[in-house]
């Protein structure tokens, strides 16, 4: 469970599926708001006689960079390691970890940290494989969490089986993949 705070203060408690998809419509708003913004300032300009040159459109929305340390329940994240990974994925798997602990599916649960940490401190992997991996890491961890008859287990294995391409050439990663992924596959009924 996520919970989201509410202008008068309350909080509401919300599924990591529903919070993730309050955190895109709130993501989606942001975007048309700053496309409504160069629209008119494209407009104004052109009104005082300075027109751009190529109009501004929709500008992107940058990330976030959190550059100091996050405070997690499960995973251990050092300030170094932070770098440009998106916290709100390690949040959310973090969240999950949490979740299977309390359940009683700790093996999972210590599997997807031990993955996260070392996605996370890992040497071996650039920054756009560790985004993959955490993304991956991320359904996996989200869809442990929901209950069991309700899982889409079978949908898992293509999951697993990228997170396995990709780790295929990191070698401490993999070997420690190699390791935890019979307990995901025991987990979701893959075996």
């Amino acid at each position: 469970m996520i919970g989201y705070q509410q202008p008068d203060g309350s909080v509401v408690p919300l599924c990591l599926e529903h919070g993730m998809m309050l955190h895109n419509m709130y993501r989606q708003r942001i975007q048309q708001n700053v496309q409504s913004i160069n629209l008119l300032r494209d407009m104004m300009d052109e009104l005082a006689g300075h027109p751009r040159a190529t109009p501004a459109g929709g500008t992107p929305i940058d990330p976030i960079i959190h550059t100091g340390g996050i405070t997690l329940n499960h995973i251990q994240v050092n300030n170094s390691n932070i770098g440009v990974l998106n916290t709100g994925k390690i949040g959310s798997i973090d969240t999950a970890i949490g979740y299977l602990s309390d359940t009683g599916d700790k093996p999972v649960a210590d599997a997807l940290k031990a993955m996260t940490e070392s996605v996370i401190a890992s040497n071996e992997a650039n920054a756009e494989q560790k985004g993959e991996l955490l993304e991956l890491l991320g359904v996996l961890a989200t869809e442990a969490s929901v209950p069991a008859d309700k899982r889409k287990s079978k949908a898992m294995l293509p999951i697993i089986g990228q997170t396995t391409s990709i780790l295929s050439g990191l070698n401490a990663l993999s070997q420690l993949w190699s390791t935890y992924v019979p307990v995901v596959k025991g987990f979701f009924g893959l075996q």
